[in-house]
């Protein structure tokens, strides 16, 4: 199945950027509707794989946060991470979803997100399992060469490092769903650099930043000068070989 996949996207996609540059990927987070509408009637292209990468793993992100939070019985919380996804990401992932012809994963998303409307939180977990699993194996099957990787694990942490800003002032966290957000994109940051070298354990340095999801109001936060860091030295690593080969294609 997953080489079957991996074809589909394999048959255009063996390209490097050659031609383009590495600058582009790293700053174009949202496609245009022009963009999409040309996805959805075209083979997609190694930036459309990255972009997609991305999505999939801010939608991880969110609900890693929201199954942490329910652990937490913090369900109030949860519930707003749990419905981000179908609310504000998913919609952007459908050209992609029709491009290699996919049904996606709405049925498991809606199912997720509906157990808080019915004050089900008991079978959350199963739930949330069952919509990694998918989201997981739509992730494995991209083309991604470990640079393809790099970048989205760059653009997840810029992001974190966005949100964080926003979550935290002075050392208090003043938006709690920022500040969780960001340390959701943290940890699906980490989980792709598993296996990318030194970054992963930068990463898991970072992590420290966050005193757990629900600090304490008296809980002092740190500036996140290793988050920035990191996104230096990476920046500076992806600048000083811009033209590389993100994607692999498949025979």
């Amino acid at each position: 199945m997953v080489d079957q996949m991996k074809k589909r996207y394999g048959v255009i996609i063996f390209c490097s950027f050659l031609l383009a540059p590495f600058s582009i990927v790293l700053a174009d987070d949202h496609l245009s509707s022009e963009q999409e509408e040309k996805l959805s009637s075209e083979p997609l292209s190694c930036q459309a794989v990255v972009d997609f990468g991305y999505k999939l793993s801010l939608v991880n992100g969110h609900l890693w946060a929201a199954s942490e939070l329910v652990s937490q019985n913090q369900f109030e919380l949860a519930k707003r991470h749990s419905k981000h996804p179908s609310e504000e990401i998913y919609t952007e992932l459908l050209p992609y979803f029709k491009a290699i012809e996919s049904r996606g994963f709405s049925e498991e998303l809606s199912r997720l997100s509906n157990l808080f409307d019915a004050n089900n939180t008991v079978n959350f977990p199963a739930a949330y399992s069952a919509t990694k699993q998918r989201i997981d194996r739509h992730f494995v099957e991209l083309p991604l060469s470990d640079d393809g990787k790099r970048v989205i694990v760059y653009k997840l942490l810029s992001q974190a490092l966005t949100e964080f800003e926003v979550g935290v002032r002075e050392g208090s966290v003043t938006d709690l769903q920022e500040y969780q957000d960001a340390r959701g994109f943290a940890e699906m940051a980490g989980d792709i650099a598993s296996d990318l070298g030194p970054v992963a354990k930068g990463i898991e340095r970072a992590k420290t930043l966050w005193v757990g999801l629900v600090p304490q109001t008296d809980q002092k936060i740190d500036e996140p000068i290793i988050l920035r860091r990191i996104l230096e030295r990476m920046k500076s690593v992806l600048d000083d070989e811009s033209r590389r080969t993100l994607c692999v294609g498949l025979g």
